[in-house]
């Protein structure tokens, strides 16, 4: 006789998630047993609507100037640098006994005047080397699309050649004062590392001002576009507006959204997939804002016009068919997530960092172990969304292209 097998709840571990003030610099702060620390220091200022490219070439010669000062302390992790959603994002993950030396890198971008016309032709030489490839990729094109057309989100994107080229050390080094000489700070911390300690190195952090962030706009309409391209495969993107992350239950959109899209049996993926065997790439996610957010799917199909036809009509269905045993995957495959976003120190601070950036809150995931639906709001959703109305953004050859689509012209990093 076969034993029946024990089946325990998933339980989240929990997460010490500590939040404090120095020198007007938000802290957030999770001690986690580990031999790395993670730390993501976020530089907010600017806003959405700046100079196109600007920021992306100001963060590229942040880059180079800490890899050629030979004043800031050696670290053995390695530093990335991020611009998007109106902050820089200084990434570092290395040893916990490095935080005064990322400390004291950090204390030196704010207080010190850079040399920034050494490094400026380097870094255009870079970014206009990067410009000419950037429209090759069909996933490019759709970005490109829908972010020059339907949104105001200007802020972090590398530009164009023409625009990216007019400017001058002058106008690099006055967005370097406005965003590191006068800092809107917030550094997120995780690692084996005691709060009294960190508190007492973290005072030599320059002064913070808070600044304010502007809300993402979203231009959404039922829409088709077309951009032509010799491809195989048709690629192509699908938006529709939400509410945003503040609206009660909004979970429900997260669990609506996995039971779409999930795995190989969400809803699309089984008749796209495994049924027709039109697409192995399809995935639902949401683009999510405070007061508005934005449900998107992408996938690269063949025969687009059947592919096409089966997305709609799953998505006008969505509501059918809906069993409680759905609703339990989706829950469950989520709450997998929320535990591997709680493995590692990285892991930890890309998922706060995510969400400060959304709203300057805490994941509520770490604060609230687990996540309790009522099954009528998930159909609530499911039925909003087989009555939306879908934005759809396509690139591919002309062929497979329904005559509803209306052609625009491919998206150029060259004017």
């Amino acid at each position: 006789m076969i034993p029946t097998p024990n089946q325990t709840a998933l339980i989240l571990p929990k997460i010490d998630v500590q939040k404090f003030n120095i020198n007007g610099w938000n802290i957030i702060f999770t001690p986690k047993k580990s031999s790395l620390m993670s730390i993501r220091c976020l530089l907010q200022g600017g806003a959405l609507s700046e100079q196109e490219g600007l920021a992306h070439l100001r963060d590229r010669a942040l880059q180079q100037l800490m890899e050629l000062n030979s004043e800031l302390p050696m670290l053995s992790g390695e530093i990335e640098i991020i611009t998007s959603h109106q902050y820089s994002h200084i990434c570092y993950d290395g040893l916990c006994d490095e935080l005064e030396d990322f400390l004291k890198t950090i204390n030196h971008l704010c207080s010190n005047s850079p040399e920034l016309n050494t490094v400026l032709n380097d870094c255009l030489e870079q970014i206009s080397s990067e410009l000419r490839s950037t429209n090759d990729w069909p996933q490019n094109i759709l970005s490109a699309v829908f972010r020059e057309h339907f949104t105001n989100l200007k802020w972090g994107i590398p530009g164009r050649h023409s625009t990216i080229n007019q400017y001058t050390s002058d106008d690099l080094f006055k967005s370097w004062n406005h965003h590191y000489h006068n800092p809107s700070g917030t550094l997120i911390i995780t690692g084996d590392l005691k709060t009294n300690d960190i508190q007492k190195l973290l005072k030599i952090l320059p002064q913070s001002k808070p600044k304010a962030c502007e809300a993402h706009l979203y231009r959404l309409r039922k829409e088709q576009y077309f951009i032509e391209m010799d491809l195989e495969q048709t690629h192509l993107l699908m938006a529709t507006p939400i509410p945003g992350i503040n609206t009660p239950h909004f979970d429900a959109w997260r669990v609506a959204t996995e039971i779409l899209s999930g795995d190989i049996d969400g809803k699309i993926p089984q008749k796209l997939r495994v049924n027709s065997g039109l697409t192995y790439d399809l995935s639902a996610f949401i683009l999510e804002g405070t007061q508005n957010s934005v449900l998107m799917l992408t996938s690269s199909v063949s025969q687009f016009k059947q592919a096409f036809e089966i997305i709609n009509t799953t998505l006008q269905q969505a509501h059918l068919d809906l069993s409680q045993t759905d609703i339990n995957k989706a829950l469950l495959h989520l709450k997998i997530e929320q535990i591997e976003a709680r493995i590692s120190c990285s892991d930890i601070c890309d998922h706060i960092e995510q969400q400060w950036t959304l709203n300057q809150s805490i994941p509520p995931e770490f604060t609230d172990t687990d996540t309790h639906l009522a099954p009528n709001l998930v159909h609530q959703i499911m039925g909003q969304i087989s009555s939306a109305d879908w934005l759809c953004i396509a690139v591919g050859s002309k062929i497979h292209i329904p005559e509803s689509f209306k052609t625009i012209d491919k998206p150029s990093s060259f004017d």
